[in-house]
């Protein structure tokens, strides 16, 4: 049961990393019933998957913020704002998308 317990934890601390949480270590461990050390392991097995799979997450990265006394989720833009609204503008004015797609958006 251990070993799913941990599965469980990491995929949990990913994705609230993933959704722009910042993650406390002290606030995981209690949250978990775990130690601060075996929080902090999980974090380093997230920092290795990405580290050696920078290629396809677009450089994420887990940082710490002491400001925040958590770590959170630094990953590169794929598009600013900017582009994506133009991207959007020129869709629509091409007319290249169905009606229902058109309405949609």
């Amino acid at each position: 049961m251990e070993l799913q317990d941990k599965k469980y934890r990491i995929l949990d601390i990913f994705f609230r990393l993933l959704k722009g949480e910042f993650v406390s270590v002290r606030q995981l461990a209690d949250e978990y019933s775990v130690s601060g050390k075996t929080v902090s392991r999980d974090i380093n097995e997230i920092r290795a998957y990405l580290s050696e799979n920078e290629y396809r997450n677009g450089n994420a990265q887990i940082e710490y913020s002491h400001r925040e006394k958590a770590y959170y989720l630094s990953m590169d833009d794929f598009l600013s704002s900017k582009e994506l609204l133009v991207l959007i503008e020129i869709l629509i004015a091409s007319r290249s998308l169905p009606k229902d797609s058109m309405e949609e958006i």
